[in-house]
């Protein structure tokens, strides 16, 4: 009998959701698993990996009402015996992301197919209509999936969501990244200067100004460390006038879209996040992986990841001189620098490989067809 998984997301545009659905989809379907993705829009960079790969993509944008027929062949969920077929079905529908969770719970209450919805984040965007809509279309979720406790908390206060329908899966290091065998000293990157990596969507949930702040308070320290920035978004051309301004245009390199994230974090002394808010970074995970200390916000996920004052550094949000005098320390102390580089290679061989996370999903998955029938 065969067994599928529909992953459902608004678009692949290069986030920490959208990597982990295509490293999922990989996995599960070198498992044995009939794998498709369905995005809303027909966009992304992560769009040729997607290829490259060889998974099953449809948009709605691009293919329309006919990619969700031969997407759903003999269980089309616009046919009239749609809830014949679904009682027998072997599909499960995975929606990730805002959008993505909604269109994946119409396409299971009109196909009979159970759901799984990720949160994937603490935001705090969403207005009460977002919340409201939740609520009205809760029936239609069999299992909601956060990646972090803060997400679980947040399911439970704010959604309403019943514990009983909540299955907490921490994210697993993606499996392109390999974990490190040994750990360097700082400056040990190649520079003769200390490299602080920043990466992320560069918008204002990631606060990348307040990064560039506390980076020229650490230039005070060390005036030629050089700041790595991985990543685009609105707030791009914002953060250039800033270096400019500030005439730091040697201490700042620009890199858009990273592809090898292995080669980026090797290139690094530490790594910088200063989200407003998160689910489970990823990115972190792949900083820790290769024996980069943290300093980071004290946002969502994040200190679920970081220890504080063991594998890094977690300050209160919107302090720049804060993180910045927490950087100065991290690269003062060679000893301390080296202790916690070891300390996130080891946190990650024990808590957060991809093999456990594909495991608790595929786990999940079964259970979901099981109790279908």
């Amino acid at each position: 009998m065969d067994r599928e998984i529909v992953y459902v997301i608004n678009d692949l545009v290069g986030g920490g959701a959208e990597a982990s659905l295509l490293d999922l989809a990989r996995e599960m379907t070198r498992r044995g698993w009939n794998v498709s993705v369905l995005m809303i829009l027909h966009r992304g960079v992560l769009l040729e990996r997607a290829r490259e790969w060889g998974v099953n993509l449809i948009s709605l944008e691009k293919d329309g009402i006919s990619g969700l027929r031969r997407l759903f062949a003999s269980k089309n969920p616009l046919s009239e015996t749609a809830g014949k077929s679904a009682e027998k079905t072997t599909r499960v529908i995975h929606g990730f992301l805002y959008w993505g969770n909604l269109l994946a719970r119409i396409l299971g209450l009109v196909s009979g197919s159970p759901v799984a919805n990720s949160l994937r984040s603490t935001d705090l965007w969403r207005k009460s209509w977002h919340i409201l809509l939740d609520r009205a279309t809760l029936g239609c979720v069999d299992m909601y999936v956060p990646n972090s406790e803060a997400g679980r908390g947040r399911l439970l206060t704010v959604e309403k969501v019943p514990a009983c329908k909540i299955r907490l899966i921490k994210n697993g290091l993606r499996s392109s990244m390999e974990i490190c065998g040994a750990v360097n000293s700082p400056l040990a990157s190649g520079e003769k200067r200390p490299v602080i990596g920043f990466a992320g969507r560069l918008a204002d949930v990631k606060n990348p100004m307040l990064a560039l702040s506390a980076f020229c308070i650490f230039l005070q320290r060390f005036p030629r460390a050089l700041l790595r920035v991985a990543g685009d978004g609105p707030l791009r051309n914002e953060m250039m006038q800033a270096v400019e301004r500030w005439g730091i245009e040697g201490n700042v390199q620009f890199q858009g879209h990273v592809q090898d994230m292995t080669a980026f974090m090797d290139s690094l002394d530490f790594f910088l996040l200063t989200s407003r808010w998160e689910g489970f970074p990823n990115v972190l995970l792949e900083a820790m992986a290769r024996g980069k200390p943290i300093v980071t916000t004290d946002c969502g996920g994040a200190s679920e990841i970081v220890i504080n004052g063991v594998t890094g550094r977690i300050v209160s949000k919107d302090d720049s001189e804060l993180l910045a005098r927490e950087m100065i320390t991290l690269m003062a102390e060679a000893h301390e620098y080296e202790r916690m580089a070891e300390n996130c290679r080891q946190r990650i061989l024990k808590f957060f490989t991809f093999k456990t996370m594909a495991d608790f999903y595929e786990n999940l998955y079964n259970e979901l067809v099981e109790a279908s029938h």
